[in-house]
């Protein structure tokens, strides 16, 4: 109904069809949220379809899109994507973390409530020094895993799913605790769940694990 399948039309299709405007750019990576799509260049680019109520195509409007526009992303080259129900999180060529659309649970990681409708840098990981090899954005909530192998999530916390030790929502990067002895691989998040896949300095093993949910 939002036209998040990139076609130009705004009608459900039961068979997978071809987004024709995708054709003219070389795309890298894919992302869908609840109702908008984003896709990720090899030249770092980033374009958005669909829903964008909340700002989430990060186009610097609220309007829905039926045909890929692109991201006013400026001065930064973007190497992930990772959309959440109803927002955005990038990660630029040089490790840093944008993000943009619904924030109503702090999932935007500002140290607010507030939606935005151009990617921002999250400043929190600049200060600190810190970059991002990754991010994962959940329903409302965000997960980082830095290039030094530590590992950091903000937004909504009910059910536990920032791995914080309390069901509180974060309105910025936190890192996560309690992870001594193993090394962070990869992560995702669910609607309400986190899933870190790490390897054990024991036993040199992969594990899953899953927040405290």
């Amino acid at each position: 109904a939002y036209g998040c399948l990139g076609t130009g039309e705004r009608q459900d299709e039961a068979s997978p069809v071809y987004m024709k405007a995708a054709s003219a750019i070389r795309v890298m990576q894919i992302s869908a949220g609840c109702s908008f799509s984003l896709l990720l260049t090899d030249g770092g680019v980033v374009y958005g379809v669909g829903n964008n109520g909340n700002g989430q195509l990060g186009v610097g409007d609220r309007l829905p899109r039926t045909i890929l526009s692109e991201s006013s992303v400026r001065g930064h080259g973007i190497a992930q994507i990772s959309a959440g129900a109803h927002f955005s999180l990038l990660v630029t060529d040089d490790g840093q973390v944008m993000s943009c659309g619904d924030g109503a649970s702090g999932q935007l990681g500002h140290g607010s409530r507030e939606n935005m409708l151009v990617p921002a840098v999250v400043r929190v990981f600049n200060e600190k020094k810190i970059q991002a090899h990754s991010i994962s954005a959940g329903a409302d909530h965000s997960v980082c895993l830095s290039r030094d192998g530590s590992l950091f999530s903000w937004g909504r916390g009910c059910f536990g799913r920032l791995g914080l030790g309390h069901e509180k929502d974060v309105l910025k990067p936190t890192p996560i605790p309690d992870m001594e002895n193993v090394t962070p691989l990869a992560i995702s998040s669910g609607g309400a769940h986190t899933l870190i896949l790490c390897r054990t300095e024991s036993t040199g093993s992969l594990e899953i694990g899953r927040a405290h949910v």
